[in-house]
């Protein structure tokens, strides 16, 4: 291999040909290599090579299986593939038959040090294709509409690939010849980042699930503003829609007609094997479905007859649980608030009344209050949405709120037979998995959506929803929407042109309602991780990186971190993605925040009130609510790519990102637990966990090389020990780190002003401090700096300084003359502030 001293391979050695990439090529797949000249014309990574691979197979049909490759000519892969309906989790591997079904995105390390190819199947206008190994090492392409009357014999761009000598470079390159193939989204560098992203927030779903209240998400916002860390920025998530189950099964459903306490002890969900449901029989037998059933493999004797039995024998009984114990199969019968946000007066409180009045609640309320007994709670004149957004923001300084709903509007979508939403023709429909996603997610067969269905209405008047739904919450003072439940809508697309054609026409209708309501671009696109809804974001600019943040479950923390991390790579050029809310107090929080930290992510908790650790919390967000947010998107480094760095027994996770200024590196150690394949669950691995050691040096930072003069140094200075290192590019620092351990370093060119040499490292206190920093010019012997913030700003000098400036006034400074390290205190009174530096 020709590798230079940098360890980067030449231009003359990357793979210039698909054959140094996929060996036996098969006889369905048509290669279409771009030529250079035209590529160098469209794509900011002129050294790559791309192609677009066609399927031409032998007869018409809606679902094709045909031999991509023989074999990988690659040394190892990582690899992004749904684990579960809504989420994907990273893969490792060497050969074809470690690629998972239903992968959406594959990296390589090719032979022979031939540079890196990314390989991305592609979700059209009809057809979605997906990667999928075999026994005997061979990779298939599989390309569906899921719609038997969608089929065809030939498909063009079923799927995109680039190499580069560069991993980054041959995944941009891939991505922007995917965006000219399709149409039909955007990379991220071309959409507008809500501003909500750079604000601290705090989200109603862990502190209170479905129980959320007006008065819950004000003692929400209260309790951490109080504590120093306001919330600036604040999702209403689910519990605030008016949503019934159907009309037999409304007698189970007690939260329908009560007020729940705010301050009652939250439970989470039964929807993980760590959440069991109360009592003693229901817990055991969520144990034996957990244990026994929910892994059982597709198409095995025992997944039938459950399947047969779930459908067809328990059906009623089925869902009259699944109505009692969670609200997957309600559905939206009104676009208000529901009752629990109607402002209720002082005599009523907690208590239900038999009156509605009739200038807060629509019609239908009025009706439906009087020929059952739903016991809908009396409003006042003030809608309680409005309300409770007004006294947030009015009161505690929150900016920007956002309300979730789901991408058909609920869980269950629309009710197909209710007055007030019949306009929207929702008709109810049973998903439709594919063969691919049973095989990973086998309990979908009888996930309560495909027994209860789905109202769905047509795109045409999913449309009018969206306008008239987005119009209440944008009177009601909300900024944006978090749309949840997205990869459903693949399932739910026959007789509607297949998945893809469906997926693609209701996200348009969503986006356009959108940029129409929330002109901050105000949307946070959740369970999507299928490319039906991926290559559907056109303007969408951020996105759910990973399955959920779940308290309990104590496996599920690492792989979290896992998760963001490598999704992020394929998710992160086409949205900022968003690495999830967590919980400040928990055990694995200060793990959790670390990884906020650096992440580029928005920065959110989903503290119950109250219930805070502010010694993490202050490290994350400063007393005006800001967040020294990266630049740019989180990924691994690139000794980190090919690892797994969850199970392998070694390896620590490294994850670099970049600053104004400059750059950041963090490492954790996330042995110990990962997703299983097999029993679809997080598990954990034997006990202990071994420490894990990593070497961070600079040139972890991806294109640091170039964007520093010839010959710079470094200084490296970590957040916990506080140590400061001067570095060569290639010179490491070693960490050894405990199970769930973590630190993150801050890398800073090293400036020579005449005789000094100087680095502007950050603030102290905070985990990403090098995000304060906003500019550094040297004049002579002279240094002038612009940070952001408050408290110590820690520099490295090689010289005690004679004089240190802050906003114009000279302030005593701190020099350590062993280390380098000098503090200069900017002060208490958060703003931009300019400190000039003499020698």
């Amino acid at each position: 291999a020709h590798v230079d001293d940098d360890g980067a391979m030449t231009r003359d050695a990357f793979a210039h040909d698909v054959a140094d990439v996929f060996r036996g090529i098969g006889p369905h797949v048509e290669v279409v290599r771009d030529a250079p000249d035209a590529e160098a014309a469209t794509m900011k990574v002129t050294d790559a090579r791309t192609s677009a691979w066609n399927l031409r197979a032998d007869r018409s049909a809606s679902r094709h299986v045909v031999r991509l490759a023989a074999s990988m000519a690659c040394t190892k892969f990582v690899a992004s593939a749904r684990c579960k309906l809504w989420w994907m989790t990273p893969a490792w591997g060497s050969s074809g038959e470690d690629v998972p079904a239903e992968t959406q995105f594959l990296l390589m390390e090719l032979e022979d040090g031939a540079g890196f190819a990314c390989a991305l199947p592609t979700s059209g206008n009809i057809f979605r294709s997906t990667l999928e190994g075999t026994s005997r090492g061979e990779l298939n392409l599989i390309v569906e509409s899921n719609c038997a009357d969608e089929s065809a014999i030939r498909v063009d761009s079923v799927m995109v690939m680039a190499t580069a000598r560069s991993p980054y470079d041959a995944i941009h390159a891939a991505m922007e010849r995917a965006q000219r193939a399709l149409g039909t989204f955007e990379l991220l560098e071309n959409k507008k980042i809500p501003l909500s992203a750079d604000v601290f927030g705090w989200c109603s779903w862990d502190a209170f699930y479905t129980d959320v209240t007006p008065t819950g998400i004000e003692h929400g916002v209260q309790t951490l503003r109080e504590g120093g860390t306001p919330a600036r920025f604040v999702i209403i998530d689910d519990g605030w829609q008016s949503v019934l189950p159907d009309k037999s099964y409304r007698k189970a459903s007690v939260k329908d007609k009560t007020i729940p306490d705010p301050d009652a002890v939250v439970k989470p969900p039964p929807t993980t094997s760590a959440a069991p449901p109360p009592g003693f029989l229901a817990a055991l037998a969520a144990s034996f479905y957990w244990n026994r059933l929910h892994a059982s493999k597709f198409r095995s004797f025992t997944w039938h007859v459950f399947r047969l039995l779930m459908n067809y024998v328990f059906f009623n009984m089925v869902k009259l649980v699944v109505a009692g114990m969670s609200n997957f199969n309600h559905r939206v019968y009104a676009v208000k608030a529901n009752h629990k946000f109607q402002a209720l007066d002082d005599k009523m409180k907690r208590t239900l009344s038999q009156r509605v009045l009739d200038k807060t609640l629509p019609k239908f309320f009025r009706k439906r209050n009087q020929t059952s007994k739903l016991n809908l709670p009396a409003a006042e004149l003030v809608d309680g949405l409005e309300k409770v957004v007004t006294k947030i923001k009015t009161d505690f300084g929150v900016q920007y709120v956002y309300c979730w709903h789901a991408l058909l509007g609920y869980w269950g979508g629309i009710h197909p037979d209710e007055e007030n939403v019949a306009k929207y023709g929702a008709v109810l429909k049973y998903p439709r998995h594919t063969p691919g996603l049973l095989s990973i997610e086998p309990s979908q067969a009888w996930d309560p959506l495909t027994i209860g269905g789905v109202g769905v209405p047509s795109p045409e008047t999913i449309a009018h929803f969206y306008v008239v739904m987005h119009d209440y919450l944008s009177a009601s003072g909300v900024d944006g929407v978090k749309v949840d439940a997205q990869a459903v809508i693949g399932a739910l697309g026959y007789k509607n042109g297949g998945g893809p054609s469906f997926a693609r026409r209701v996200h348009a209708a969503l986006e356009e309602s959108v940029t129409a309501h929330f002109p901050d671009n105000g949307i946070i696109n959740c369970m999507c991780h299928s490319t039906e809804n991926i290559y559907n974001f056109k303007s969408s600019a951020v996105a759910r990186a990973s399955d959920d943040f779940y308290p309990t479950n104590e496996a599920s923390h690492t792989v979290h971190i896992a998760n963001v991390v490598y999704n992020s790579i394929f998710m992160g050029e086409i949205v900022l993605p968003d690495w999830d809310m967590f919980q400040s107090a928990n055990e694995s929080g200060a793990l959790h925040a670390a990884a906020r930290a650096i992440g580029g992510c928005p920065v959110y908790v989903s503290d119950h009130p109250g219930q805070h650790d502010f010694d993490v919390l202050r490290q994350l967000v400063l007393p005006s609510g800001n967040v020294l947010r990266c630049r740019s998107t989180g990924r691994p480094t690139r000794d980190c790519l090919f690892k797994d760095v969850t199970r392998d027994g070694r390896s620590a996770l490294k994850v670099w990102n970049r600053n104004y200024v400059n750059s950041v590196v963090a490492v954790f150690n996330i042995q110990g637990a990962s997703w299983s394949r097999t029993k679809n669950q997080f598990v954990s691995h034997e006990k202990p966990i071994a420490p894990a050691s990593a070497d961070v040096c600079p040139r972890d930072v991806e294109g640091i090389k170039e964007r520093s003069i010839e010959g710079a140094r470094f200084v490296v200075r970590s957040h916990r020990r506080g140590d400061i290192r001067v570095l060569e590019l290639k010179e490491t620092v070693s960490v050894m780190l405990a199970h769930k351990d973590w630190e993150i370093f801050t890398i800073a060119e090293l400036l020579v002003s005449g005789a000094v040499e100087f680095a502007a490292l950050g603030l102290s206190a905070m985990m990403n401090g090098g995000g304060a920093v906003l500019s550094v010019d040297s004049i002579g012997t002279d240094v002038n700096i612009r940070a952001y913030g408050l408290g110590d700003l820690v520099c490295y000098a090689s010289k005690e300084p004679t004089s240190v400036a802050v906003d114009g006034v000279v302030v005593p400074s701190a020099f350590d003359s062993r280390s380098g390290a000098l503090v200069v205190s900017l002060g208490a009174i958060e703003n931009v502030h300019s400190v000039n530096i003499k020698w």
